[in-house]
């Protein structure tokens, strides 16, 4: 009987030892994924930022250019007013004479 219960005990001493370092082993391993997964998900939006900076600066470049386009048009629309408005006055003056 005492046998019996020494074996049994060193089994379970076994048993729960075994168990304790596997636990903490697999615990460290979770750890270790879960840190691998966050680099990955990580190096996604960090792929996901240097992209929207590029076409932000893509679209910045783009606004500057239109921007100018603008200026220039509405210079040329100034300019054509004015020249209208001379033409007006100086058919008006043919037209009284």
């Amino acid at each position: 009987m005492n046998e019996i219960l020494m074996t049994t005990g060193a089994s379970l001493v076994t048993g729960l030892a075994t168990f304790l370092f596997t636990r903490k082993k697999y615990i460290s391993e979770v750890q270790s994924n879960d840190i691998d997964n966050m680099r990955n998900t990580l190096r996604v939006y960090i792929d996901i930022v240097e992209d929207n900076k590029k076409r932000m600066d893509l679209y910045q470049k783009e606004i500057e250019r239109l921007d100018n386009i603008v200026v220039t048009l509405r210079e040329e629309n100034t300019d054509f007013r004015k020249q209208i408005a001379d033409l007006k006055i100086e058919l008006e003056t043919y037209k009284s004479r």
